[in-house]
């Protein structure tokens, strides 16, 4: 058995680094011997912003040896269209969109970093294909174009928005689970979906507003970049969908031609050396040329996904979603507080929520910085809500886009109970406990009337602290910040009225507060130092190393638990009873 367990861990070691080191590291030598120089920018060019590629918060560091740039950062966007507005060398911006892959909010931060171009008087160039149905924030950020231009075969599909939810008490409670949910307050419905067949009035009034809300400012900015009015585009939607000739008629889009022939005429009178730049390459290539020693330091500390304790995990190029450990983001924090350097630190923060003890923990981070005078500014992304409220709710400055859904301030617990399905299909379940109590978070019965009490007084005691830490960093009376809260969801707008955002806007906004609260004069020279510090490729590889150790470890520590005496007569049991073909299972009590 020993022999058996030393034998797969040896194979697995040696398909972890057949497969995935050798040819890593073989890829990485031959990427750092062959590639080429970077090439330098055309003389003349057309910076190109393509909507269906990601514009993320940081790049995932993972094969950063073989980064090409092709990766569009959020800072990138911000700086690369400012820094292009005052190029001689860019002469127009083309932008291709209408696949639906950018969200309200997204099109808010685009629109605010098109500014500076615009207003430098350069032609800004749209393109669509198709604006499909999800499309409508994408035509948000094509209608700040001059000229736009659809393909003579494409359609306009967007009917306006619509939020939709499943819910799923019914089927719950015919395979027989039932889901145990404990909420402050009313508007805190995220366990809804699971123990309701419909929306309760509350629900249904704040998603309503927020539908509302994110419409009117998806009109508001169409009808500016168009210049028509809003009914206009409500007139548009409601005849939806159309074809491309209806589009053009409507003035959602100006011609109709083929990309091909846009290309030819975006580049008319521009030199034969002149060549299109993407977005990302350009940021990247002027950002090399541009660095100043002498610039003032801005901390900025990312924040994406689900809040947990323990450490952050980025997107991984294998699959699986970016997470904020509370460890990570509070160290970062305390860190860059630690830099001599930094003036101010900038916390970007796009997460729906999480552990309420991590998004407390990181909070707290926030607060020691202030306690060394060096100011905090918050800057939301597309969501912020519950922890992701939390964690700058004692922020000196908060900062969300306009559609950024925020706020939910409250607390939910619950828990499933299978029992009605282990029942179906013939699972008793036999339980001891070493206390009364123990089977609280049993998954096969209900909560008791007095566990369901203990469990409500517990999460009551967590809502009022994110209360109180809404009240101390917002200025707020206990009474206020009850109204506002109730687990209640707000568009950026609604906040900023209600008192829970300082201002509108999205990077832009955020980095010149920073300046502002740094002390900086406005076109003085910022570095942007990211904390932690980005992991180079040496130690993403050592991280694979480390998960291909920690498979080894597992496999011998079995090895030895394989040898134990005991287990080893109960291996030749079995093996020797099921020979005898008689199966035996064995019968041990969960202990939870």
């Amino acid at each position: 058995m020993r022999q058996f367990f030393i034998t797969v861990a040896g194979v697995l070691t040696a398909l972890i680094i057949a497969v995935f080191v050798v040819p890593v590291i073989i890829v990485a030598m031959v990427a750092s011997s062959f590639a080429p120089a970077e090439e330098p920018l055309p003389d003349q060019m057309v910076v190109t912003l393509d909507l269906s590629t990601p514009i993320v918060q940081q790049r995932t560091p993972f094969f950063a040896f073989a980064d090409t740039h092709t990766t569009l950062t959020l800072a990138d966007l911000h700086a690369g269209l400012k820094r292009a507005a005052a190029d001689d060398a860019v002469a127009a911006l083309y932008i291709r969109g209408g696949d639906g892959f950018v969200n309200a909010a997204t099109a808010d931060e685009i629109v605010e970093a098109l500014a500076p171009f615009r207003a430098a008087g350069k032609p800004v160039y749209g393109f669509a294909q198709d604006i499909l149905e999800t499309g409508l924030a994408d035509y948000q950020v094509l209608a700040q174009a001059q000229t736009i231009w659809m393909q003579p075969t494409g359609s306009f599909m967007p009917a306006g928005l619509s939020g939709r939810l499943p819910y799923a008490k019914q089927a719950l409670d015919e395979i027989g689970i039932t889901a145990d949910a404990v909420a402050f307050r009313e508007y805190k419905g995220a366990m809804d979906i699971f123990t309701a067949t419909q929306m309760s009035a509350p629900q249904r009034e704040a998603n309503q507003r927020m539908v509302d809300m994110i419409y009117a400012n998806l009109a508001t900015r169409i009808a500016e970049g168009r210049g028509f009015a809003a009914a206009d585009l409500d007139a548009a939607l409601e005849a939806a969908p159309f074809g491309a000739h209806q589009a053009r008629t409507a003035g959602l889009v100006d011609d109709l031609a083929y990309e091909r022939q846009v290309l030819d005429v975006v580049m008319e009178g521009l030199s034969d050396e002149a060549d299109f730049v993407a977005l990302a390459d350009y940021a990247a290539s002027r950002a090399t040329a541009t660095r100043d020693a002498n610039a003032g330091v801005i901390a900025v500390i990312y924040g994406e996904g689900a809040i947990m304790p323990g450490e952050s995990t980025p997107v991984s190029p294998f699959g699986g979603e970016a997470t904020i450990g509370s460890d990570t983001m509070a160290n970062a924090i305390l860190d860059a507080s630690e830099d001599e350097d930094v003036k101010a630190i900038l916390v970007r923060i796009n997460s729906p929520g999480g552990s309420a003890s991590a998004s407390d923990q990181v909070w707290d981070a926030i607060r020691a910085a202030q306690a060394k005078d060096i100011p905090v500014i918050a800057s939301m992304g597309s969501v912020a809500a519950s922890g992701g409220y939390y964690i700058p709710a004692g922020a000196d400055l908060i900062i969300a886009n306009p559609t950024t859904v925020t706020g939910s301030i409250g607390v939910i617990g619950a828990k499933f109970s299978l029992g009605g399905l282990l029942e179906k299909i013939g699972v008793n379940v036999d339980a001891v406990s070493s206390n009364p109590n123990a089977d609280i978070w049993a998954s096969d019965i209900p909560f008791s009337d007095e566990q369901r009490q203990r469990f409500s007084a517990w999460l009551e005691t967590a809502y009022e602290d994110f209360k109180q830490r809404v009240a101390e960093g917002r200025e707020l009376s206990p009474a206020e910040t009850e109204s506002i809260a109730k687990g209640r969801i707000w568009v950026g707008m609604d906040a900023r009225d209600k008192g829970l955002v300082d201002r509108l806007g999205g990077f832009s906004t955020s980095l010149a507060a920073a300046r502002e609260l740094a002390g900086l004069e406005v076109d003085a020279p910022v570095e942007l130092r990211a904390f932690p510090k980005p992991k180079t490729f040496q130690e993403e590889l050592f991280g694979l190393a480390l998960n291909a150790e920690a498979a080894v470890r597992t496999l011998t520590l079995m090895s030895a638990l394989a040898d134990h005496p005991e287990v080893s007569a109960l291996v030749r049991e079995i093996t020797a009873r099921d020979s005898a073909q008689v199966q035996h299972r064995a019968r041990v009590p969960v202990v939870q």
